[in-house]
């Protein structure tokens, strides 16, 4: 019986879970410091700025940061690898982000652009989920720091459990 837990935290808080052996493997966004982990490749992700469907902007497809920089902002919590990118590039600006209120997590706070709270930046496989079935519409974020590079974070595999090792090996190759 193999048994999974998933949790779901911020990057900073991801890997110290690894670090201190709660978790096994760990997934995050890249750009947090690892020290002592075994880092490897697992995705790009791409992220997009979300509006309300009846936003000014939600007629276009393609945004520029500086385009909604000083918009009421929905953002994720602080610590996330979505609101330290999002926070540089408004400070790259001389403006700071108005965040109007923060979450948790992706469904909420895409609930809470739909209820008009502000706008939000969110991974793109987001974005185009929730506007299928929310009042919100995803605009493409045109910018170089809008591609992610998640990682995965565990101990060395001779310490990790059979199963997680396994995982661990089909999480960085999928295709094999």
């Amino acid at each position: 019986l193999v048994q999974i837990e998933i949790e779901e935290s911020i990057s900073p808080l991801i890997l110290k879970a690894v670090a201190d052996r709660v978790g096994e493997i760990g997934i995050f966004g890249g750009g947090v410091p690892s020290p002592d982990l075994r880092i490897l490749p697992y995705r790009e992700d791409l992220l997009s700025v979300i509006v309300p469907k009846r936003h000014k902007l939600a007629g276009r497809r393609s945004i520029r940061f500086a385009d909604v920089v000083d918009q009421d902002f929905v953002g994720l919590q602080a610590g996330s690898s979505i609101d330290a990118l999002t926070g540089r590039a408004a400070g790259e600006l001389g403006r700071s982000l108005k965040l109007r209120i923060r979450m948790t997590g992706f469904d909420p706070l895409c609930r809470m652009v739909e209820a008009g709270l502000g706008v939000g930046v969110v991974p793109e496989s987001i974005a185009a989920h929730y506007a299928r079935t929310l009042a919100i519409t995803r605009l493409a974020l045109d910018e170089p720091w809008s591609r992610r590079s998640l990682k995965l974070a565990s101990y060395p595999s001779s310490s990790l459990t059979f199963a997680s090792r396994l995982l661990l090996e089909h999480l960085a190759n999928p295709d094999t």
